[in-house]
């Protein structure tokens, strides 16, 4: 088939849905599609910035992966954003102008319906208040995973909270109360 299948709009924000049904089977990479149609597309980051591509509500379980053009290796994948969903996600610094072939591929046989979304991400998810106690409740659920440590962390999703010392001092950080096992980075 034509790569890409369709040029998207650049912006920061997008979001449509498609389906693999009757797609060729054009790509695949380490992260799968061996045997599972596939749907490709040209994004160009309008400015520079942190990117999020995922194809969170597909129908089918999904792979994600980015190509520098249509016939370059694939240089990020993703199979599985997290632990409880086939849904994929790929987040990556973009130069402004700087154009992704993002292939979007299922990991099984059966073709399907297919959701796609890029958006520009922040850093931050909260600010913390500029005191020296406060508490935050917030989520990574559906969240991106932007940082790893040499602690943990390289495939899940991250709370970002930027905080500034009220003083000069030692402080004391904690994740105490949380659902989950949580890596803190500093």
């Amino acid at each position: 088939g034509e790569c890409p299948d369709e040029t998207l709009a650049s912006t920061t924000s997008l979001a449509f849905e498609d389906t693999t049904v009757g797609a060729s089977n054009a790509f695949f990479d380490a992260c799968g599609g061996q045997v599972s149609a596939d749907r490709s597309y040209a994004f160009t980051a309008p400015e520079a910035g942190l990117y999020s591509f995922s194809t969170i509500g597909s129908e089918i379980d999904t792979t994600l992966a980015l190509r520098e053009h249509c016939d370059a290796a694939a240089w990020i994948c993703n199979d599985d954003m997290d632990w409880v969903t086939t849904d994929s996600r790929i987040v990556v610094q973009l130069e402004e102008g700087e154009t992704q072939i993002v292939v979007v591929d299922g990991h099984g046989v059966e073709p399907g319906a297919i959701a796609v979304q890029v958006e520009k991400v922040g850093c931050v998810d909260e600010v913390a208040p500029s005191n020296s106690q406060w508490q935050l409740d917030g989520s990574t659920v559906g969240g991106v995973n932007r940082l790893a440590g040499s602690c943990g962390g390289q495939a899940a999703p991250d709370w970002i909270v930027e905080w500034v010392a009220p003083e000069a001092g030692s402080f004391v950080v904690s994740t105490t109360g949380s659902d989950y096992d949580t890596v803190l980075h500093a």
